[in-house]
């Protein structure tokens, strides 16, 4: 299913995006759109009568108690075979499953963690977490000193200039455009797309590119 569908509940031949399942199935959509409302795998708002249906962010939706469904066993998770699926759902967007003996335990992975760490850092889920573990708590607070104070993007170069003249001639050809900015201890950041024209500019100059 796309990550939309729209049904007018009042005239059933409206527009609605097709459904997976088998052939030889009379199926009412309306009923199963309706049933993963239920579920909540989907959110529907009606407006002037139409139905509008859209998947659900249920990440934040666990209002279960982690005692429920996890144990803490030495340093690592035992998760209960019947753990709702919300329950799961969350888990996976912040830990690592392993299976040992025919029993399945989580990991948190904090660089996930980091990713989900506005959503997530006053859930259950994660002061449970802290409590049960020195280790994560002491993980955890350090996230939550650093976080909001360093930005990362995946769309910049970050590299180190040792040469004074090279430094310079960077300077004279970026110093007047928001290409590329000059940071402390001989470091510049550039846009990636930038990064082609950067090598040129340094081979042209007598200098060689070191990439790590």
């Amino acid at each position: 299913m796309p990550n939309s569908v729209r049904r007018n509940s009042q005239d059933p031949e409206a527009h609605i995006e097709p459904l997976i399942y088998r052939d030889g199935h009379n199926i009412n959509s309306e009923e199963v759109l309706n049933k993963m409302v239920d579920l909540g795998f989907l959110t529907k708002l009606q407006l002037e009568g139409i139905n509008y249906y859209h998947y659900n962010d249920s990440l934040e939706k666990n209002n279960l108690d982690p005692e429920e469904y996890l144990s803490a066993q030495e340093n690592r998770f035992l998760i209960d075979p019947k753990i709702p699926y919300k329950a799961l759902e969350q888990l996976a967007t912040i830990c690592n499953f392993t299976v040992d003996k025919k029993k399945l335990y989580i990991n948190p992975n904090f660089a996930k963690i980091v990713k989900k760490y506005s959503q997530l850092n006053k859930t259950p889920l994660l002061l449970w977490l802290k409590e049960k573990s020195k280790t994560i708590a002491s993980k955890l607070n350090d996230i939550e000193k650093i976080y909001g104070k360093i930005l990362l993007h995946s769309n910049i170069l970050i590299a180190k200039i040792n040469d004074f003249k090279l430094k310079a001639i960077l300077q004279k050809n970026y110093n007047q455009t928001n290409k590329m900015i000059f940071l402390p201890n001989d470091y510049i950041v550039a846009l990636k797309e930038e990064r082609k024209n950067i090598e040129k500019l340094v081979l042209k100059s007598g200098f060689a590119v070191k990439i790590k």
